[in-house]
């Protein structure tokens, strides 16, 4: 998410769009694009402690901390899990993403409510509900592939001083279409790394639901880059949650269970 948990953020598309009228090779060299930016920006595993602030129209803030650990499944599906470790009334909520290791299984998403002390399975209908009040959806935390969505190049645009790709996207993969709360999405790609440094996400009726804004974006390992604050705008309620990133691990060893269901409720 990959740009850590972002990866599944660049999934926030969706809608079949008709009569366009794009060239194939511009929808190859998009596709070709997206491709390339994937794989160049994987890790194998990532851990990452983030503050998070929620702003409301009205200005009020509260604050939150965060611990995302993903896994590049290698073929086993990949795993995000995501736990509040403070303030003290979302301590222990803890998300669990799993992805199937191929196209004919089913991806799942588990959530433990410290509050209730259970374990319930998030369900299709939820994927556009906002996870512990943040703007982000379930949605956004589930992986999607790239393969899962068809492109068309839109030209280019600058980005915060940097030359960008402006690529949309919609769906192509039967089950997002059903799945995902989004109609369309926009993406501008740095032409140096490839790395999505803002995302325009639409509703079903293709009204701007959400905006994402990535800054100090740093290489780092390999090819990988990352952005160590990242905002996210609803602009239907006018509301806003920044993550700004305090420590990130790419090397470390991971307990067996780290993606297990009965590991959730551990501190």
């Amino acid at each position: 998410m990959r740009h850590i948990m972002f990866r599944s953020f660049l999934a926030l598309l969706v809608v079949v769009v008709t009569g366009l009228g794009v060239p194939a090779h511009a929808e190859d060299e998009a596709l070709a694009l997206m491709r390339k930016g994937d794989a160049w920006h994987r890790l194998p595993q990532e851990r990452v402690r983030s503050r998070l602030m929620l702003q409301d129209q009205g200005g009020a803030q509260r604050m939150r901390q965060v611990e995302f650990i993903t896994l590049d499944g290698e073929g086993r599906g990949d795993r995000l899990r995501v736990r509040f470790l403070q303030p003290a009334d979302v301590k222990g909520t803890t998300l669990l993403s799993l992805q199937a290791p191929d196209a004919n299984g089913g991806d799942d998403q588990w959530l433990y409510l410290p509050s209730f002390r259970k374990t319930r399975r998030v369900g299709q209908a939820e994927l556009g509900d906002r996870f512990v009040g943040t703007d982000l959806f379930f949605e956004d935390l589930k992986r999607r592939e790239v393969e899962d969505y068809r492109y068309r190049m839109l030209g280019s645009e600058a980005v915060d001083g940097q030359d960008c790709y402006l690529i949309e996207a919609t769906p192509s993969a039967p089950q997002v279409v059903k799945e995902s709360p989004y109609g369309k999405t926009h993406l501008w790609l740095r032409k140096d790394n490839l790395f999505t440094v803002r995302v325009r996400a639409f509703d079903r009726k293709l009204q701007p639901l959400k905006e994402m804004r990535m800054g100090q974006i740093r290489k780092v390992a390999g090819a990988a880059w990352r952005a160590d604050e990242t905002t996210v705008i609803d602009v239907q309620r006018k509301h806003r949650t920044v993550l700004t990133v305090d420590q990130r691990q790419t090397e470390f060893t991971l307990a067996p269970d780290t993606f297990s269901q009965h590991a959730m409720s551990g501190e």
